[in-house]
């Protein structure tokens, strides 16, 4: 920050709009080795975990434990936590579990001064703007994630999948 050195923070390297390339210079933070479950809360249905853990990673860790994030994106093989976060990701299962900013219950930032904040780990709630929504969408603009607090689910008991085919488009 005191030499106004441009930080990218950097971790499955899905993004296709080139937000990882530092065309004014700087650092690229490469995050993926910040890939660790710290807390799985299994009253509150919430998890602790560090960004720069892949989405298919968190889920091989989750199922096995009857949980899920249930937020499963394209791009959930090669994109980061973190980067779910910093695009406000939305995936196929959204619109019954919401997109990833609905998922998040807290999150850890340190911010470009090198200060490190917590926002509020809590359920929405009247009491004032929510700093978390701040940096989720700002494509590590205003600081790099380096952790978050999500809700899960518990893995569904049954999962039945259909497909149908028509013979043209117009008939379907």
């Amino acid at each position: 920050n005191h030499y106004k050195v441009p930080v990218v923070p950097y971790c499955g390297g899905a993004g296709v709009q080139g937000g990882t390339i530092p065309i004014l210079g700087g650092i690229i933070l490469d995050v993926k080795k910040m890939n660790r479950l710290i807390e799985l809360d299994e009253r509150s249905l919430t998890i602790r975990v560090q960004t720069g853990l892949m989405g298919d990673e968190l889920e091989t860790l989750l199922n096995p434990k009857g949980y899920t994030t249930a937020h499963l994106p394209q791009s959930g093989y090669c994109s980061g936590l973190g980067g779910f976060l910093a695009a406000r990701s939305a995936g196929v299962l959204s619109t019954k579990y919401g997109k990833i900013a609905d998922m998040v219950q807290g999150m850890e930032v340190v911010l470009p001064t090198g200060q490190i904040i917590h926002t509020t780990t809590a359920p929405n709630s009247a009491a004032g703007p929510r700093l978390d929504h701040l940096f989720m969408g700002s494509e590590g603009t205003l600081g790099v994630i380096t952790e978050v607090t999500l809700v899960i689910q518990p893995v569904p008991e049954l999962r039945d999948f259909r497909g149908y085919s028509f013979p043209t488009l117009h008939d379907g």
